[in-house]
């Protein structure tokens, strides 16, 4: 799981087209749901026949409908003999009250893919994303990229100070996930 922060939506989507680029040589499967300002840039360099999409609004209209598509994505190009999948999102967070059920769902990402040959790349704009959701998405992630000017002091955040969140998950139905409310660490 990988946050990825930006400054320069057109110097991160050239950046990025070159990993996909590089999954797409490899046989990896790349599923791409981005609003049109990232995907305009990314798909001037890379073939959009060449990856498979779900509409951004679509892929990220609730937390269960993007889980929900990145299993049957996964599962489906595994299944086809893909080595690998690249997942590749960006989900609108702004530091209000609908963040937590995001911050739920990227969790759950690390839990119910664990295992999986499957790499998230979220995408973040430094420049508009507040300093705390910045923090609690750093914590989330398992690493990070393109870090932007704004996100650069975030090295000092440590993960214990995320909340956790436990999650009971059939190996089979992403839709039975249940979250199970977990102690807030201090």
């Amino acid at each position: 799981h990988l946050a990825w922060f930006y400054d320069d939506a057109s110097a991160a989507m050239h950046e990025l087209a070159d990993v996909v680029t590089r999954d797409l040589g490899a046989g990896v499967a790349v599923l791409v749901s981005l609003p049109e300002s990232l995907a305009a840039p990314l798909f001037r360099e890379v073939n959009p026949a060449n990856v498979h999409i779900i509409e951004h609004d679509t892929r990220y209209g609730r937390p269960v409908d993007a889980m929900a598509g990145l299993w049957r994505f996964t599962s489906d190009a595994l299944e086809a003999g893909a080595p690998g999948v690249h997942s590749i999102g960006q989900i609108h967070l702004d530091g209000g009250p609908a963040d937590r059920q995001w911050h739920r769902y990227e969790r759950a990402v690390n839990e119910v893919f664990a295992g999986t040959p499957l790499v998230a790349t979220c995408l973040f704009d430094g420049r508009r994303l507040p300093p705390a959701t910045q923090a609690c998405v750093r914590t989330i992630a398992c690493g990070t990229a393109g870090i932007s000017a704004r996100s650069s002091s975030l090295n000092s955040v440590k993960p214990s100070r995320a909340r956790e969140v436990k999650i009971e998950c059939s190996a089979t139905r992403p839709s039975s996930c249940r979250f199970i409310s977990g102690a807030s660490a201090s």
